[in-house]
């Protein structure tokens, strides 16, 4: 069953700033097999919403980690996907 995504306002940002970053030292082609991998991950999440380690018990927040870099913090609430930060691995955690 492929249940529903939402993705943050604040997560859109942080995927339009790795995008951009990317895009800028990188260029296209990497910024687009990027991009892809990230979906292939969204449509992973969406089939398997519980695949993602438990990253903090509290918020019950999940994260998976699409690239060495790149992780999906997310919540699975309500048969709903919450994408709500798409984290740089090399930060400071949250």
């Amino acid at each position: 069953m492929a249940y529903k995504v939402k993705i943050t306002k604040k997560a859109v940002q942080d995927l339009e700033n790795i995008s951009d970053y990317l895009n800028d030292v990188f260029g296209n082609v990497v910024a687009n097999d990027f991009r892809t991998k990230l979906l292939e991950s969204i449509a992973l999440l969406q089939d398997f919403p519980l695949i993602g380690s438990i990253q903090n018990n509290e918020r019950e927040f999940r994260g998976f980690v699409v690239h060495r870099h790149t992780t999906i913090i997310y919540k699975f609430v309500n048969q709903r996907v919450i994408i709500l930060r798409f984290y740089d691995n090399r930060q400071k955690p949250l």
